[in-house]
């Protein structure tokens, strides 16, 4: 049985690389696509597990592309009130 997530990559005589995916990881991808969400209302009461945020940034910030794979981004954790308010001030003064 194939997996949902197997592919054939191919080196073609013209120097490009292809992969043909499976129908089924096909499928499976066209309904992530589907699912997304762009939250803007979060639980602020709830923390987000320490394990599930690592995970999560990890695999964005590493499938994100960056001009000459740089990766010129830092993550900052702001978890104080008064810290909070200075980057949003901060944010909007920059984007006015």
């Amino acid at each position: 049985a194939q997996s949902a997530i197997s592919h054939d990559e191919k080196d073609n005589s013209d120097n490009t690389f292809s992969r043909d995916f499976s129908p089924a990881f096909q499928s499976e991808f066209e309904q992530l696509m589907h699912w997304r969400r762009d939250v803007r209302r979060f639980q602020k009461d709830k923390p987000v597990d320490e394990e599930v945020l690592n995970r999560a940034l990890s695999s964005a910030f590493h499938s994100a592309p960056s001009v000459g794979l740089s990766e010129p981004w830092r993550i900052v954790r702001v978890e104080s009130e008064a810290a909070k308010e200075a980057v949003l001030q901060n944010f909007e003064g920059e984007n006015d």
